[in-house]
Parts: structure tokens; sequence; C-alpha cells
């Protein structure tokens, strides 16, 4: 990965292929510090809500990181799900759109 995060903010990697690069959020620490008590957990919170299915948070190195304890500053982490197919279940914003009022 070519990108580092800035100063005060972690990415987490939701999805990669090879020689592609990554999809990835790149989140305020303060941002994250001000929503919950564990921000570690929160992360994991965002993979499932975004993929649509558990998984696992790791670091750069691919380590499992505990849930609990403060996000690394410019920390990279990513989900990895147990699929072929992260994707599959991912959250449609499409569909969403369709099926959600808006009120301008």
């Amino acid at each position: 990965m070519s990108s580092t995060p800035p100063s005060g903010s972690v990415h987490i990697i939701l999805f990669r292929r090879e020689n592609e690069d990554p999809f990835y959020l790149e989140i305020p620490i303060h941002i994250i510090i001000t929503l919950c008590k564990s921000p570690r957990k929160y992360l994991q919170y965002l993979g499932w809500c975004l993929l649509g299915v558990g998984g696992t948070l790791v670091d750069e190195q691919g380590n499992e990181v505990p849930l609990s304890g403060a996000l690394t500053d410019r920390g990279i982490y990513q989900y990895i799900v147990p699929s072929e197919n992260p994707l599959a279940h991912a959250v449609d914003l499409e569909v969403i759109k369709e099926k959600t009022p808006s009120f301008i």
C-alpha cells in the first residue's frame, strides 16, 4: 500500500486485490474516540456493517489485533473476512437509495 494515513488518523482496509490499490477508509482518531470506548472494536464493527459478514481485525503484518486498547497513530488495520469473495454481502448503496425516501 503506497498511502500512509496522516497524523491523527488511521486506515481500515476493507478490500484488497493483488496488484490493485486497496479500498479503505481514512478515519480521524479523535472522531472514533468520541463515538465509542473501544476504538479497535469499533473498526471491526465498521467492517461488519459495510461488508455484511463477520471478520477479524489485523495489523499491517497480518497479526490479529486485540480489540481492547488504543489505536496506533497513522496505523493501518485490515478487516479480514473468511470468504473468497469479501464483497458478496457488502452494502449496496444504490439499493438503499432506492428503498429510502429522501427529504430535500
